[in-house]
């Protein structure tokens, strides 16, 4: 059985929280007020009958908590994911390019071309996988990263709320060498360019 939602590690780390404090709550109870009380015949059979069904009600309250527990168990094992007969795949190595020349200051997009490619941008760092890595890169008159690569999503994400387009024309091919650059020696490589296409025919003809 494979994972391929959160790690071992971390699913352990849930389950142990969750338990500790299932069997805290089990443990605590409301102390019981003492009252002295005449002594007669109905208390003494009512204190016999306690002590009769005493055990009986650990081993029912013994068994509720596991069952309890057995249930979280599943509820975070279902978080990671797991698939039977399917060897684990190691996660993508995606580079995440998103023009921000200044033709993406357009305003045909909603509102800009930049806000739609910031848009889906956006819904592909939400869409990775549990070990997926993505490195965020800015595309302008000078290529540069925004993040290594890293699983983090918040993180993705506010590197690409903080984009902003420049003066500057897209540098296709030097965002391409960047690109193939950290690529290199990594599994499952992956490339996505998110821009408008608004690039120097030179430039097209040497990637095509």
């Amino acid at each position: 059985m494979s994972l391929f939602g959160l790690a071992l590690a971390k699913l352990a780390a849930i389950f142990g929280a969750v338990a500790v404090a299932l069997i805290v709550l089990y443990i605590l109870k409301l102390r019981r007020r003492r009252v002295e009380v005449p002594f007669a015949r109905l208390w003494a059979q009512v204190a016999g009958q306690k002590e009769s069904t005493a055990l009986l009600m650990r081993l029912r309250r013994l068994v509720s908590l596991l069952l309890q527990l057995v249930f979280v168990a599943l509820l975070v094992l279902a978080v990671g994911d797991p698939r039977l007969g399917v060897t684990a795949l190691a996660g993508r190595s995606v580079v995440l390019v998103v023009d921000a020349s200044a033709s993406m200051k357009a305003t045909d997009g909603t509102p800009t071309r930049l806000d739609a490619a910031k848009r889906e941008a956006r819904k592909l760092a939400r869409g990775l996988g549990g070990a997926d890595l993505c490195m965020v890169v800015r595309m302008d008159g000078q290529p540069g990263p925004l993040t290594g690569f890293t699983g983090d999503g918040p993180m993705l994400l506010r590197a690409i709320d903080g984009i902003e387009a420049s003066d500057t024309p897209a540098d296709l091919l030097g965002a391409l060498r960047f690109a193939a650059d950290a690529l290199r020696g990594r599994q499952h490589p992956e490339l996505i360019i998110i821009g408008d296409g608004a690039y120097p025919p030179d430039e097209v003809a040497a990637v095509a």
